[in-house]
C-alpha cells in the first residue's frame, strides 16, 4: 500500500463516515498545501502523498518520473527512521538538527549507490550548516532530507539510463524481442555491479524469479510499451 493510500484509509477509519472523511482530508490537504509554502517538514510531507511535484536541484528530465512512487515513499521511510534513530535536536529558532556523524553514517548507509566524491560534497554542503550544542556538532535536518532525496531521484535517473542502454545494446543481438531470460540476465549484471564495493549487498527476495516475472509482465503490457509482442 503506497503512503497516499494508507493516507486516506487512515481518516476512513478514523471518522468512520465516508462524507465526514472526505471533508476532513480535504481540510487536511488544504492546509498541507498552505503550510508546505515555508514549512520544510510539510513540504517533503506533500511531496511523499504525490500531491506536489518534486523539484529535484539537478537538471530535470521530462522523460523520467519524479513522482514519489512506492520505491520513493520506502526510501524516504528508510531515510526518516535511520535519522530519528539517533539524536534530534530543537533550536530556538524552530530549526531542527540532527547529529552530523549520524547523517554520516546513513549517507554511507542509504546512498551506497553514490560515489566517494559525491559523498564528499554532500558532506561539505552538509558542513555549512552545522552548528554546535556541547561540543557536539549537528547538521541542519531538513536539508539533509533534501540531498538523501535528491540523490535517490539523481540515482535513480542514472540507473534507468544505463538499463535503457543496456537494453538497447541487448536488443541488437535478439532483435528488439527481450525473453524473460534476457530481461534477468540484464537486471542480475546490475545488482552484481551495485553489490561490489559498497558494504551493502543488493538482493533481490528468495522468489527472484518471481518478482523478475512480474516485472516483465508488467513491461509488456505496459501501455508506454509500443515493441511488438510474439510468441516468442
Amino acid at each position: 500500500m503506497s503512503f497516499d493510500e494508507f493516507l486516506i484509509f487512515f481518516f476512513v477509519v478514523k471518522f468512520k463516515m465516508r462524507r465526514l472523511a472526505e471533508v476532513k482530508l480535504l481540510e487536511f490537504i488544504i492546509s498541507l498545501k498552505y503550510y508546505s509554502k515555508f514549512w520544510p517538514k510539510a513540504e517533503m510531507f506533500a511531496y511523499m502523498l504525490d500531491i506536489m511535484r518534486f523539484q529535484p536541484s539537478f537538471e530535470l528530465n521530462e522523460s523520467i518520473n519524479y513522482r514519489f512512487d512506492l520505491f520513493a515513499q520506502n526510501f524516504f521511510l528508510a531515510v526518516f527512521s535511520r535519522l530519528n534513530d539517533g539524536e534530534v535536536v530543537e533550536w530556538d529558532d524552530g530549526a531542527t538538527y540532527a547529529g552530523f556523524q549520524r547523517i554520516k553514517n546513513v549517507v554511507r548507509k542509504l546512498l551506497f549507490f553514490t560515489d566517494d566524491l559525491t559523498r564528499s560534497r554532500l558532506f561539505a554542503k552538509l558542513e555549512k550548516s552545522i552548528r554546535l550544542k556541547d561540543k557536539k556538532e549537528y547538521a541542519d535536518y531538513d536539508f539533509a532530507f533534501q540531498l538523501f532525496i535528491d540523490e535517490y531521484f539523481a540515482g535513480r535517473k542514472r540507473n534507468l539510463s544505463a538499463i535503457s542502454k543496456a537494453f538497447s545494446k541487448l536488443g541488437e543481438t535478439v532483435q528488439g524481442y527481450f525473453s524473460l531470460k534476457e530481461v534477468t540476465t540484464v537486471f542480475r549484471e546490475f545488482e552484481a555491479m551495485y553489490s561490489q564495493g559498497t558494504g551493502f549487498q543488493m538482493k533481490y527476495p528468495a522468489d527472484s524469479t518471481i518478482q523478475l516475472a512480474k516485472l516483465y509482465l508488467y513491461s509488456i503490457t505496459s501501455a508506454k510499451n509500443n515493441f511488438e509482442i510474439n510468441g516468442k
